[in-house]
């Protein structure tokens, strides 16, 4: 069996998840979620990006995009759809993301 990084590769890699050997996740969503009802984006657009996912790329919370570290979001994470996220998961390799500067997280 390969090693989570180099499964990583595969997905997880394009976005800044896959950080000092864990996989780095939202500990809750965020106020505007995409996968809540207050997200900024359509539920078509939505559904376009979790089927360009497929089961090894991942959603990165927005609120982090660019950043050292884009956690996953919460949302896509909760889906379950994810085969990384889920070994990932097993292997106790998640890293729960907490942002303290989002009040309004659920």
């Amino acid at each position: 069996m390969p090693a989570l990084s180099q499964l990583a590769g595969v997905g997880l890699v394009s976005h800044n998840v896959y950080v000092n050997g864990f996989v780095h996740v939202r500990a809750k969503r965020c106020s505007t979620c995409i996968f809540g009802n207050r997200s900024p984006v359509s539920v078509e657009r939505r559904e376009e990006m979790v089927e360009r996912c497929g089961e090894e790329g991942v959603i990165p919370c927005h609120h982090h995009l660019g950043e050292d570290v884009e956690p996953v979001c919460r949302g896509f994470y909760e889906t379950g759809n994810n085969v990384l996220l889920r070994l990932a998961t097993a292997l106790d390799l998640i890293d729960w993301t907490v942002d303290g500067t989002d009040a309004n997280a659920w």
